[in-house]
C-alpha cells in the first residue's frame, strides 16, 4: 500500500515533530540524560504508532470499500500494534530502566495527542476571532 499523506496529516506530523524537538531540546538543557533519552524514544514510538495505526486503518477500510469479506487479519494487525508497543515499553522498563526514564518514554509517546489538542485550540481561537470580526 502506497502511503499518501494529505495536507492535514502533513500538518499534524510537522507539529508533532516540532513539539517533540522542542521538548527534547528543553529536556536536554533542564533534565538529566535519562529523561532526555526516554523522551526521545517515546517520541519515536509515537511516530511508529501513528504510521502503524494509519496503515492498519487504511487496510481495514480498503477491504470494506471493496466489499471484501471481513477477515481477522486487519483486526489482528490493529491489535498487534498495541501488543508490540506494550512489549517494547516492558523491555525498556525491565532492561534499560537505569539508562531511560520510563515516565519520559510515556510523555514522549504523548507527542501526537499534544499536537492534536494544540490544533484544536488553534482552530477554536481562529473560529472565535473570525466570528468577532463579522
Amino acid at each position: 500500500m502506497k502511503l499518501k499523506l494529505e495536507e492535514s496529516d502533513k500538518k499534524l506530523l510537522k507539529r508533532t515533530a516540532l513539539i517533540l524537538l522542542f521538548t527534547v531540546f528543553l529536556s536536554f538543557i533542564l533534565a538529566d540524560s535519562r529523561f532526555t533519552l526516554g523522551l526521545f524514544i517515546g517520541g519515536v514510538l509515537s511516530f511508529l504508532n501513528y504510521f502503524w495505526l494509519d496503515f492498519s486503518v487504511r487496510y481495514i477500510l480498503e477491504k470494506a470499500a471493496k466489499a471484501e469479506e471481513a477477515s481477522l487479519s486487519g483486526a489482528f494487525i490493529y491489535l498487534l500494534k498495541y501488543l508490540v508497543v506494550a512489549v517494547l515499553v516492558f523491555l525498556l522498563k525491565s532492561y534499560f530502566s537505569e539508562n531511560i526514564s520510563i515516565i519520559a518514554v510515556m510523555l514522549g509517546f504523548l507527542a501526537f495527542p499534544a499536537s492534536i489538542i494544540l490544533e484544536g485550540f488553534t482552530l477554536a481561537i481562529k473560529t472565535f476571532t473570525a466570528k468577532e470580526r463579522t
